[in-house]
C-alpha cells in the first residue's frame, strides 16, 4: 500500500514539473498596423491592463506565466475607425493555452492588427497567419 501511494505521488509530481503544464513564460505583443489609432483593452479573468491608445506601428505588451491547470486565457477588445468613418470593434483571444500553450507562441505571442483583420505569427514556421476577421 505504501508503494502505491509513493508511486502515485511520484507520477503526479513528475507531471506537475513538466514545463508544458504550468509556469511557461509568455510575452504577448499586440501591434497596430491599421494606419489609424487603435483603442486596446486587454485582460484575463483576474487582470485588466486598462485602456491603451496605439498609433500606427505602436505596440502594447505584457508578460505572464501560464497556470497549473492549463486554462490561461488573455483577450483584447479592439476599436478603431475605418476609412469610411465607421467604428469597428472586436474581441480577440491573444493567448489561449489550449491553442497557444503547445508551443505555437514559443515564449512570444505576436499579433498584428490590420484593416482586414487580426494576424498572429506562428513561431513553428515564422509565418503570419490570418486569425480573425472584423
Amino acid at each position: 500500500m505504501g508503494l502505491n501511494g509513493t508511486l502515485c505521488w511520484s507520477t503526479v509530481t513528475s507531471a506537475i514539473i513538466q514545463p508544458d503544464y504550468f509556469g511557461r513564460k509568455v510575452h504577448v505583443f499586440v501591434t497596430n498596423q491599421l494606419g489609424t489609432p487603435l483603442k486596446l483593452i486587454c485582460r484575463s479573468k483576474d487582470t485588466t491592463f486598462g485602456d491603451h491608445w496605439l498609433n500606427h506601428q505602436q505596440f502594447f505588451s505584457w508578460k505572464f506565466q501560464t497556470n497549473l491547470w492549463g486554462t490561461t486565457l488573455f483577450w483584447c477588445s479592439m476599436t478603431w475607425k475605418n476609412p469610411q468613418g465607421y467604428f469597428i470593434t472586436g474581441s480577440v483571444d491573444v493567448f489561449n493555452f489550449s491553442r497557444d500553450g503547445g508551443g505555437r507562441c514559443m515564449g512570444d505571442c505576436r499579433w498584428f492588427v490590420r484593416q482586414e483583420g487580426v494576424y498572429q505569427i506562428n513561431n513553428f514556421n515564422d509565418k503570419v497567419v490570418f486569425m480573425y476577421k472584423w
